[in-house]
C-alpha cells in the first residue's frame, strides 16, 4: 500500500512545531493537492470514532479463531481503519515505537508507516483515505503529547498545546483558543462539526484514577464552522472525571448531546447529558466519594434496538454494568450485570470496553473483560436484564484499549495482551 502524503495536515504540523501565537494565528494552511488527497478522509483513534462514543456497527464472528501477531514487545495502544488493500491495524509498543499490519483473507503482514514512535504513552491517530494512509502524533514541542491531535475529515486540525490552548486549523486558517484544557483531554468532534474539550483542570477531588490528579471543571464546546466558542458548562464543585467527552443522541431528535462522568467527594459519580444549557439529564449519583462510573458508549443495546447508555460502575473493585435510558431529566436504570471491568486503576487509558455485535447474532453487546482482565466478556440486554453471551479466554492479561474497525457490515476487533503479542478477530 502506498502511504498517504497529506500536504494539508503536513502543513498544519509545521505551523504547529513552529509556535503559535496570540489568536487568531497569523498564516494560512497551504491548499491540499487534489491528486493526494483522493476521496474522503477516514479518521480513527483508540476509541474508534471521532464522536468518542465507542460504538461500532457491522457484525464479526466470533466463531473465528484469532490471528496472533508477534511483537517485539506490549502493545499499548492499537487502532484500526479499512482500506482498499484490507484492515490496517497500528500498533504503539511499550516504548512509544509503532508498527503496522495488513490483515487480508485472514493473515497479518507487516506494512512501513510513516513514523517510527511517539512520546511514550501517547495514543496514534490513524488518517485513511483512498490511496493510502497517515498515522498522526501530536504536533512536535507545541501539541500535548498525551492528548489527541484531532484531524478532519474535510482536512482540517485540531490539537492541544503545551501552554494550555486548543489550535483549530483549516484551509482558511489557524485559530487559538485559550481554555485551558486537561492536557492528556481527549478532542472529541460531533457529527455536525463541534468539537468538545475538557478544561480547567483542578485538583479539588483528591481521587486520581485515571492518569493523575487533576480532572477537568468545565466543557467547551468550539463550532468549526464559525471557529468559536459556541457554548460552555462550568462546574464550581463538581469535575468532569475522564478524559474524553462522549457525542451522542440520547433523544433521537437528531442533535448529539454531550456525556460526561461528573464526581466529587461526597457522592461519587454520577452520569450526565450536557447542552447549551447546561445540565439535559443525569443519572442518580453513586452515593460514596471515591467510587467513579466509567462512561462507555451509547448504542441500539436493548433487546428491541433502543438507544442505551452503557457504563461500569466501580470498575476497580465490583464492576458492574448499567445500562440506562434517557427519561425527561433523567438517565433511568434499564439493566445491570456484575463481575465485568473495562479499566485499570491509575491508567489513562479508558479504552478497554466497546459496543459491537462481535459474536455475529444481530444484537450489539458490551464488550468488556472479567476482573482479572484475561477474558473477553459479551454482556447483552434481554428482556429482562442483562447476561453474558461469550467469553472468550485470552493467553495472558490484557495490556491496550479495544480496537475496533467497522469496514461495510464487518465488524473487525484487536487487543494487545500483557504476552507481547496482538491478537486480531477479522
Amino acid at each position: 500500500m502506498r502511504r498517504l502524503v497529506l500536504i494539508l495536515l503536513a502543513g498544519l504540523l509545521l505551523l504547529g512545531a513552529c509556535g503559535l501565537g496570540s489568536e487568531p494565528v497569523p498564516g494560512a494552511a497551504p491548499e491540499p493537492d487534489p491528486e493526494t488527497l483522493e476521496g474522503k478522509l477516514l479518521v480513527a483513534t483508540t476509541a474508534g470514532p471521532s464522536t468518542g462514543n465507542r460504538y461500532f456497527t457491522g457484525q464479526g464472528d466470533n466463531d473465528l479463531e484469532p490471528i496472533v501477531v508477534e511483537l517485539e514487545q506490549v502493545a499499548r495502544w492499537v487502532v484500526g481503519a479499512p482500506t482498499n488493500d484490507g484492515t490496517l491495524w497500528v500498533v504503539a509498543l511499550d516504548d512509544g515505537t509503532l508498527t503496522g499490519f495488513l490483515v487480508q483473507d485472514h493473515a497479518a503482514e507487516s506494512v512501513a508507516l510513516n513514523l517510527s514512535g511517539l512520546v511514550q504513552g501517547a495514543p496514534p491517530v490513524l488518517l485513511v483515505s483512498e490511496n493510502g494512509y497517515l498515522v498522526m502524533a501530536a504536533p512536535a514541542g507545541t501539541g500535548a503529547p498525551l492528548s489527541n491531535p484531532l484531524p478532519f475529515a474535510d482536512g482540517g486540525l485540531s490539537f492541544v498545546t503545551t501552554d494550555g490552548a486548543v489550535v483549530v486549523s483549516s484551509a482558511t486558517g489557524n485559530r487559538r483558543f485559550d481554555v485551558d484544557p486537561l492536557l492528556d483531554g481527549r478532542l472529541t468532534v460531533s457529527d455536525s462539526d463541534e468539537l468538545a474539550v475538557l478544561s480547567m483542570p483542578t485538583d479539588r477531588y483528591n481521587h486520581g484514577v485515571v492518569g493523575d490528579e487533576f480532572e477537568a471543571s468545565q466543557l467547551d464546546v468550539v463550532s468549526l464552522g464559525v471557529q468559536e466558542v459556541i457554548w460552555s458548562v462550568g462546574f464550581p464543585q463538581l469535575v468532569i472525571e475522564g478524559v474524553s467527552p462522549l457525542w451522542a443522541d440520547l433523544d433521537g431528535d437528531g442533535v448529539q448531546e454531550v456525556v460526561v462522568t461528573l464526581s466529587d467527594d461526597v457522592s461519587g459519580a454520577r452520569l450526565a447529558v450536557l447542552g447549551p444549557d447546561g445540565v439535559v439529564a443525569e443519572s442518580e449519583p453513586i452515593g460514596l466519594g471515591g467510587r467513579w462510573r466509567h462512561q462507555i458508549a451509547v448504542a441500539p443495546f436493548g433487546p428491541n434496538g433502543e438507544v442505551e447508555l452503557v457504563d461500569i460502575r466501580t470498575p476497580h473493585i465490583t464492576g458492574v454494568a448499567e445500562f440506562f435510558t434517557l427519561a425527561g431529566d433523567q438517565l433511568e436504570m434499564a439493566a445491570s450485570f456484575s463481575g465485568v471491568t473495562t479499566h485499570s486503576i491509575g491508567s489513562r487509558n479508558l479504552d478497554q470496553g466497546l459496543a459491537a455485535d462481535f459474536n455475529g447474532d444481530g444484537q450489539v453487546e458490551l464488550v468488556a473483560s472479567n476482573a482479572a482482565r484475561d477474558v473477553l466478556v459479551g454482556v447483552q440486554r434481554t428482556g429482562d436484564g442483562a447476561e453474558v453471551v461469550y467469553e472468550v479466554a485470552l493467553p495472558a492479561r490484557i495490556a491496550s484499549n479495544f480496537a475496533g474497525v467497522t469496514d461495510g457490515d464487518r465488524f473487525s476487533f484487536a487487543v494487545g495482551v500483557f504476552d507481547g503479542t496482538l491478537l486480531i478477530w477479522p
